[in-house]
Parts: structure tokens; C-alpha cells; sequence
């Protein structure tokens, strides 16, 4: 099950199903063109549902999220947000999933009780750009866990994130 979840008649919002985008040098920076689609994935075959161009809300300069209701009758299961978007004029288009989850009012979710909400929420945020950045397995990244600073490579820590 995805690690962020909604119930039947609910609206997404900001920090939910986000994308943030940066430059180069790090700093925020507004898509040339971005949108994003929806599809059904409950039966494990992915199916588009509505546009497959929807236009995101843009709260921020490079903050973007998918604000939609989540239908009343919705089939309880898996979901993807696919984002599409190209970064400046003439540059090359760039796909980005996030999945989500429907699951009935009332249901207690739980990732894992050894991780909070939070701290599996940011596991699968990094599990996603990982895949989805193609950072290269060599390179090195500083993590502060509990004020312990550890050095982990990027393809160690992509494997214990995929269990």
C-alpha cells in the first residue's frame, strides 16, 4: 500500500501529492510546462482516468501539487500521479510518478510500527526520487539520523529502501 493514502470523497492538497523543482544551483524554480495525469492502478494495470493534462496548483515558485476530490464510489487500492513537465524552453520532457493510496473511512494505516507516519513518508519520498532522478550509484550523500551523521552511497541506500 502507497504511504499516503486518502478516503473516498476527499480532496488532495498541498503537501500531499507535491513536486518540488530546482535549478541547477539548488534554488526553486517554476516548469516551462507542467501537468500531471491520474491512473487507476487497483487491478494492477494502470488506467488514465480523466485528463492526462491536468494543471497543478502552483503555491510557490517550484512547489506544485495535485488538487483533485477523490470520487465517493472510488475502487479501494493503489493509485499514480504521473507528472509531466520540462523545465525551461526547448528542453527535454521529464516523467515523474508518486503513488497513493484509497482505502475505506476508518481504516488504521500503518507502514511499518517500527517508522512514524512521517519518518516512512520521507522514506518513500527519497525511494521515489532515487528512481526516479537516476543519481548516480558512486556518488555519496551526508544523512543526520538521530544526530548521528552517517555517509551512506546512494545505490546502499536505494536497496534498503526497497527492502
Amino acid at each position: 500500500m502507497a504511504s499516503v493514502v486518502f478516503c473516498p470523497g476527499a480532496t488532495t492538497g498541498r503537501n500531499e501529492l507535491s513536486i518540488f523543482l530546482t535549478n541547477s544551483d539548488g534554488q526553486r524554480q517554476d516548469a516551462y510546462a507542467i501537468s500531471y495525469a491520474i491512473f487507476d492502478n487497483t487491478t494492477g494495470t494502470e488506467l488514465l482516468i480523466g485528463d492526462a493534462s491536468r494543471v497543478p496548483e502552483n503555491p510557490e515558485i517550484g512547489e506544485y501539487y495535485a488538487n483533485f476530490r477523490i470520487p465517493d464510489f472510488a475502487p479501494y487500492g493503489d493509485y499514480v500521479v504521473r507528472w509531466t513537465f520540462t523545465q525551461f524552453a526547448g528542453g527535454p520532457s521529464h516523467q515523474v510518478a508518486q503513488e497513493f493510496g484509497v482505502v475505506p473511512e476508518g481504516t488504521q494505516v500503518s507502514a511499518s510500527s517500527a517508522y512514524t507516519a512521517k519518518q516512512w513518508s520521507l522514506m518513500h519520498s527519497l525511494r521515489m526520487m532515487l528512481r526516479d532522478n537516476c543519481v548516480g550509484e558512486e556518488e555519496t550523500i551526508l544523512l543526520d539520523v538521530d544526530g548521528e551523521v552517517m555517509e551512506v552511497r546512494m545505490d546502499t541506500l536505494y536497496e534498503a529502501l526497497n527492502g
